[in-house]
């Protein structure tokens, strides 16, 4: 199983390193309840949980609607 992301023009680019990434409240809060059920940072979780998703992500054109 993969998660398919459709291609779309993309915004301007950020160079690699620490940074700010902004997400909804919900995921926001699945991962908070990860870092307590496991007693890990907020930083390990969500950087296990990007990499992750990036090694089964698969970038597909968009649909002809």
């Amino acid at each position: 199983m993969s998660c398919k992301i459709p291609k779309k023009p993309r915004p301007a680019f950020s160079p690699a390193g620490g940074c700010v990434i902004r997400i909804n409240a919900e995921p926001y809060q699945n991962i908070l309840d990860v870092c307590e059920a496991t007693g890990r940072s907020i930083k390990d979780v969500s950087t296990r949980l990007i990499e992750y998703g990036l090694t089964h992500l698969e970038i597909v054109e968009p649909s002809k609607a």
